[in-house]
């Protein structure tokens, strides 16, 4: 008889067919070593698109997951309210339905918590993405890195403000104890008072749970009044000093904010000016009133980070293709599974997905094991016993497909948004010239100063490409996920001991073959955040260069990896201007890896780099 304790997960969900289905997967894809998951509830909030059709498709996947709809729109917190009462397992996780769990063992970290006793209520971690928007995105997102730096250190992180809405557990003798009254907007503040009253609180800080921050100013007029009065929405319940543990520092919020104008001194001005306004134009002491507050929009989806990055349906030739899609993977353990639930998943639109080929390429990890967990007959999988190497691996995908298009994907990326694949391959449906279209990235958050140093470069490098989206004839991004139409994949092999990506568009240039770089079309992936795995880049970067002479001209080589003089010195100053210290400390670094990769031999077996693999 299994004597760990059960887990229940309740998500309540107003209109989120974007993220559920991907957010499930993460969750599904969660080891949990001491507990065991019962159920997975998906509660919808009287969803109008197509959320419940998204829950299903799963639900045929995974008996755990079930659905209850009865077609009301009654809040977020009366739904609450009926999971607390229909809970039966030992815990109780509430989620928001527009997460994204960064690792397998966020489930487990929050558990963790709980061998206290006289703890009943855990809270985990909410990192926020950076959006690829404008200045307004920008300076919002800066927002919450200030805030998090300023109340994360609070009383060891037992603080109201570290109560996040979006991700609690509960202990269920709790969890029946917890009734919001009519309509409470702010529940997490509600939780963390009434848990205070029970037991303690616990916040788990080393959870990497991601949600994208509001990028509007429209939705800031939705989401900032519930921010600013919630507080004094408690006082009837709990009396005015509920004010007290709002109270935040003044040392904090400056300390906070001196260490933003450091290394983003024009965000963070803009960041001062965003509080100072907010706090004029709303009222305190004026509630919402209703629990069922607007929509924001700007956080329900991955691939709307700007709104020319979301496929509309009726923009796109009526003609579907078909993609075969392909994935390499060397010891990709920790990231696979997530990725074919992604690529799984993605809204066929414009297109339709005939396969998906996973080559382990002699894994000496449980890769495989992974891959055969994911019941779906579209995933195919091939074993090459002994490491061959990438272009390999790729050219095996080549002669196994038969589609229009095929798609490479990074085993240790992640594409952002359910259009992800319709973005990319778009291009190839609207003009039979085209043979190559290349996808832009996002860096994740890096946790050592290499790797937010790496990370800034290569954000300021994209933020400047965004603007010459479809035009570009240099840039190579096998990190974006490539798409190859049949002109290219069914005549081009890759050789042994060459940059991949960089051959891919030599190639087609030397052919006359179209090629497009596809902004829109994002794949997330962790950049190298240790010396070592940095040296191991730039190996392959100088010598993978030299390599390519074997095949062509000079003049083509230096038209591919040396970028326009103009955008270098953009790149730079604004690398300087919104990041100052990270600006220094990538030209140190910069200068290192030049004297350390001198002497370095790429090949198609070069050292894994650990650091981007752990997600």
């Amino acid at each position: 008889m299994n004597s760990k304790p059960t887990i229940t997960i309740g998500i309540p969900a107003h209109n989120e067919e974007a993220t559920i289905g991907i957010f499930l997967d993460s969750l599904l894809s969660q080891k949990i070593e001491s507990g065991v998951l019962e159920r997975v509830i998906v509660m919808l909030d009287g969803c109008i698109d197509r959320t419940e059709e998204k829950v299903r498709e799963v639900m045929a996947r995974d008996s755990r997951v079930e659905c209850m709809s009865d077609n009301e729109r009654i809040g977020k917190t009366e739904r609450l309210n009926r999971l607390f009462q229909i809970n039966k397992s030992n815990f109780l996780a509430t989620f928001d339905a527009d997460l994204f769990l960064d690792r397998d063992c966020e489930i487990e970290e929050m558990l963790k918590e709980f061998a206290n006793d006289k703890v009943v209520l855990v809270s985990g971690r909410i990192l926020h993405t950076r959006p690829r928007g404008g200045f307004v995105a920008q300076v919002l997102y800066m927002n919450y890195v200030m805030w998090h730096d300023a109340t994360d250190r609070l009383n060891g992180g037992d603080h109201i403000h570290n109560v996040y809405g979006q991700a609690n557990m509960l202990r269920r003798d709790f969890a029946r104890k917890v009734q919001y009254p009519a309509d409470t907007t702010c529940d997490e503040g509600y939780l963390y008072m009434i848990s205070k009253k029970y037991g303690e609180f616990r916040y788990a800080v080393t959870t990497r749970i991601f949600a994208m921050p509001i990028s509007t100013i429209a939705d800031v007029t939705v989401g900032i009044p519930r921010f600013l009065n919630e507080r004094f929405d408690l006082i009837p319940f709990f009396g005015e000093t509920v004010l007290d543990q709002y109270y935040v520092p003044f040392q904090a919020k400056v300390r906070a904010i001196l260490r933003l104008t450091m290394r983003h001194p024009i965000y963070a001005m803009g960041v001062i000016v965003y509080n100072l306004t907010t706090k004029l134009l709303y009222i305190k002491g004026k509630g919402l009133g209703s629990s069922i507050w607007d929509q924001v929009c700007s956080t329900k989806d991955p691939a709307k980070m700007e709104v020319q990055n979301c496929v509309q349906e009726e923009s796109l030739p009526r003609e579907k293709i078909s993609v075969t899609v392909g994935i390499p993977a060397y010891n990709e353990e920790a990231n696979i599974k997530r990725l074919l639930y992604n690529v799984l998943n993605q809204r066929e639109i414009g297109f339709s997905l005939d396969a998906v080929y996973v080559i382990s390429d002699g894994s000496t990890d449980s890769t495989v094991s992974e891959v055969r967990t994911v019941s779906d007959p579209r995933v195919r999988l091939i074993i090459n016993e002994q490491r061959r190497g990438q272009t390999h691996a790729q050219n095996m995908i080549f002669a196994l497909a038969k589609s229009d298009a095929v798609v490479i994907l990074e085993a240790d990326t992640n594409p952002q948004g359910l259009e992800y694949i319709a973005n990319l391959v778009n291009p190839i449906r609207k003009d039979s010239n085209v043979g190559l279209v290349q996808g832009g990235v996002q860096v994740l958050p890096a946790q050592t100063l290499i790797g937010r140093t790496y990370r800034a470069q290569i954000d300021t490098y994209y933020s400047m490409l965004k603007k010459y989206e479809g035009v570009l004839e240099w840039v190579s991004t096998g990190r974006g996920g490539r798409a190859f139409s049949s002109i290219v994949y069914k005549t081009m092999l890759w050789p042994n001991a060459v940059p991949e990506d960089s051959y891919a568009l030599l190639w087609c240039r030397d052919r006359g073959i179209k090629n497009v770089f596809q902004a829109s079309a994002v794949c997330n992936y962790r950049c190298s955040e240790t010396i070592s795995d940095l040296k191991v880049e730039q190996v392959k970067i100088r010598s993978g260069r030299k390599a390519l002479e074997r095949y062509f001209d000079l003049l083509s080589i230096q038209k591919v990896y040396d970028r326009p003089f103009s955008l270098r010195i953009k790149m730079v100053a604004a690398l300087i201007v919104q990041s100052p210290f990270y600006a220094l400390s990538f030209f140190i670094v910069k200068s290192r890896m030049y004297f350390m990769s001198k002497d370095g031999q790429f090949s198609d077996f070069w050292p894994v780099a650990v650091s981007t693999k752990k997600h």
